[in-house]
């Protein structure tokens, strides 16, 4: 058994034991630092896990309470990065279908739709379209279309933005997508097939042999930074471009983490509360993730976001006093026999 970092040697800590049953255990670690940290493990064999974004049919907001009631979830925490408006800033891909793809070299969390294969990786990605047998690139999926780009917007997400009018553009709606083109496209190239496909390429950073299997998984949620990659913690940040005071200051986070039994990691340390919780930095996460039993592990999305929800409740306290609305979830739902 892994022994604990001097942080969370039992005389620091109660080991609060709210649900365990069949595959999935909730367990609350407070501190006299002060800290509040919430734990789910998980057996995948038992649980279904799946992201969802607040809304199916566009990009928005919704607390994680809202979107676990929706999709009669058992547990959840909240997911990746966002813009205000919702519309995510890292890699998401949910059920085999692409919602963003990511501005920065960062680490994801990827599985497949039977939850028997879980990945964790720095990942770079790269769109394309095909026409007979050429090859153009995409610079994005479903986000606001910046000068001399071509953006992709997928099914239900044709109307979610709009073009910047100070940016010449021409949009096409082909079969199953909309395709916003670029300054200097030849549109004739494009409108004459009218018949056409996309494709997206995924390189992942730290071990590049695995570039297919990532190709393969239904869903991929973006956070950053990676925290442990097999069984070795990450001291360096520096590649995902994160900022400084992100790593070293303390806040509410939210992490997910791999154990060598296969079983998952769903935790959410509380913040910005000097009375109850102060929070964690980022190398006090991985620390924690690491002790926790972690082999792989991410951080995600933290701050006003971090939030937990098990049987339609709110177990965490939010940093800003109120759950906050987000972009997406990591749902944990009984899997039917």
């Amino acid at each position: 058994m892994r022994k604990f970092h001097k942080k969370y040697l039992p005389i620091f800590f109660l080991w609060i034991i709210f649900s365990s049953f069949n595959g999935f255990e909730y367990r609350n670690i407070k501190t006299f630092d002060p800290l509040s940290i919430h734990i789910i493990e998980i057996d995948p064999r038992k649980y279904e896990i799946f992201p969802s974004l607040a809304n199916d049919n566009k990009i928005s907001r919704a607390t994680v309470l809202d979107i676990a009631k929706r999709k009669k979830a058992k547990a959840a925490i909240n997911g990746g990065f966002f813009k205000v408006d919702g519309r995510p800033t890292g890699i998401l891909k949910i059920d085999n279908k692409w919602i963003s793809l990511p501005l920065k070299q960062r680490a994801a969390i990827g599985w497949n739709k039977s939850n028997t294969i879980f990945m964790i990786d720095r990942l770079d990605a790269k769109a394309s379209i095909f026409i007979q047998n050429l090859e153009f690139s995409i610079d994005g999926i479903n986000r606001p279309r910046e000068k001399n780009e071509r953006i992709l917007y997928l099914s239900p997400f044709y109307n979610t933005y709009q073009v910047d009018p100070n940016n010449l553009s021409c949009q096409v709606l082909f079969k199953n997508f909309f395709l916003s083109f670029r300054e200097d496209d030849d549109i004739s190239t494009f409108v004459k097939y009218n018949d056409f496909d996309y494709r997206v390429d995924i390189f992942p950073k730290v071990s590049p042999s695995d570039s297919p299997l990532w190709e393969d998984l239904d869903h991929i949620v973006g956070g950053t930074p990676l925290l442990i990659y097999n069984r070795e913690k990450i001291y360096d940040f520096s590649s995902e471009k994160t900022f400084q005071k992100f790593i070293t200051n303390k806040y509410a986070r939210t992490a997910i983490g791999i154990k060598e039994n296969g079983n998952l990691l769903f935790v959410v340390a509380d913040g910005n509360d000097n009375v109850n919780s102060i929070g964690l930095t980022i190398d006090e996460l991985r620390d924690l993730m690491y002790d926790l039993g972690s082999i792989y592990a991410l951080n995600l999305d933290g701050g006003g976001s971090s939030t937990m929800v098990i049987d339609d409740k709110l177990i965490n306290s939010p940093e800003d006093g109120f759950m906050e609305k987000v972009s997406d979830a990591i749902l944990i739902l009984k899997k039917e026999i």
